[in-house]
């Protein structure tokens, strides 16, 4: 399975696959469980960190690490995501991807077996969304925490950066490019993309 763009036997789970992939990994003893999706991680400055302009003109920053799941925002959706992972409500999560996806998403997630669909997700630990950028109607999330892949040598990954990869001086551009077309277990931004108004996960195919 492309891990990189989600499940692809059961739909668009494409952030949330990449989504608090470390840049330090560990190892499988350190495996993380359910229920960290509401975590809380310090708030970033107020002041706007010196790698925003970097992004390139017209790309908002905000802290996200207060964001809720169903919100609206787009780290909300990306923890209403989690949320349905953590809860066993598989089928939900296709609500979160874009409208013109959701259907294909509900078809493949009702075709497979619960404990097959529960087998390939993620677990997560001490999961906290950090900043947002957003450059028109994409956004780019960062998070902090664990996550456990069943399926995967390293099993599990660890970032506690809040800044990772937003602050490596590339453009806004670069980094979304970047996001999607990665296809490896390490750490990545969560993209999203708005549309008719509301944020959606982005996922390039289903």
């Amino acid at each position: 399975m492309d891990r990189r763009i989600g499940l692809a036997a059961c739909g668009a789970i494409v952030a949330l696959m990449a989504a608090g992939c470390g840049t330090s990994s560990t190892s499988g003893s350190s495996a993380a469980t359910g229920g960290s999706g509401a975590t809380v991680a310090p708030s970033p400055s107020s002041t706007q960190p010196s790698w925003v302009k970097s992004l390139g003109p017209g790309v908002t920053v905000t802290g996200s690490s207060r964001a809720t799941a169903g919100d609206g925002s787009p780290a909300g959706v990306f923890l209403t995501e989690v949320k349905d992972v953590e809860s066993g409500h598989f089928a939900d999560m296709c609500s979160s991807f874009e409208p013109s996806q959701q259907a294909t998403c509900k078809s493949q997630f009702g075709s497979m077996p619960t404990a097959e669909i529960k087998a390939d997700l993620p677990t997560y630990k001490n999961f906290a969304t950090t900043y947002t950028a957003i450059d028109g109607d994409k956004a780019l999330v960062g998070s902090t925490g664990s996550v456990c892949y069943p399926n995967t040598t390293s099993k599990c990954v660890t970032n506690t950066d809040p800044a990772a990869i937003f602050d490596s001086g590339k453009s806004f551009a670069t980094l979304w490019n970047e996001t999607v077309n990665s296809k490896n277990n390490s750490y990545a931004l969560i993209p999203l993309i708005k549309v008719n108004g509301a944020w959606y996960g982005y996922s390039s195919s289903l």
